[in-house]
Formats: structure tokens, C-alpha cells, sequence
């Protein structure tokens, strides 16, 4: 899993896996970066940094993928399971 890089220059913290072409992040200088590791975010937030407007978003976005990691189970279960529970709730809806 991708991570954090911080740059302490100008307390911007920018996402490793959602890059963008407008994120400065390959300006930053080695000197000037700090490296978060997975899911420290508010770490980075407690130390000053700002989020990048460009590469991390304010809700978390996880995909199945990562799910099924977490899960210890595979991506087509995830989409079943899912699939499921859609229609579930549909059916709920229905009946009310």
C-alpha cells in the first residue's frame, strides 16, 4: 500500500497512489520530504501538514481489492457479497 510524503518546505502532505499532474509532488526536494506510512493521515495533520488539494481526498475511497486483502478473502466474494446486499436493501424498500 501506498503512503504519505510530506514536504516540509511547504507543509503539504500528498498521497503516493493518487498523484496528479497538477501535485507538485516530484518537486520536492529529499531534504525537504517526510514519509508517512498507510493510513497516517491525521499523523501528518497533527504535525502541520496540509493535504493536497489535488491528490487526497477528505473520504477515504477503498477498493475491492483492498477489501479482500483485509478480509482474507477474494474479489469475486466481495462483489458477491456485495451484490447481495444491494439487493437486499432493494427489497426492503420494496416491502416498505
Amino acid at each position: 500500500m501506498a503512503g504519505y510524503l510530506g514536504n516540509k518546505f511547504d507543509m503539504i502532505v500528498h498521497h503516493l497512489a493518487v498523484m496528479k499532474p497538477k501535485c507538485k509532488i516530484y518537486d520536492i526536494k529529499k531534504q525537504d520530504s517526510v514519509y508517512f506510512v498507510p493510513d497516517i493521515l491525521d499523523q501528518a495533520r497533527k504535525e502541520g501538514f496540509v493535504p493536497c488539494k489535488y491528490c487526497v481526498k477528505n473520504e477515504v475511497s477503498i477498493t475491492p481489492r483492498d477489501l479482500a486483502e483485509a478480509a482474507d478473502v477474494t474479489e469475486v466474494t466481495i462483489r458477491n457479497r456485495y451484490k447481495g446486499l444491494k439487493l437486499s436493501q432493494q427489497m426492503n424498500h420494496t416491502i416498505l
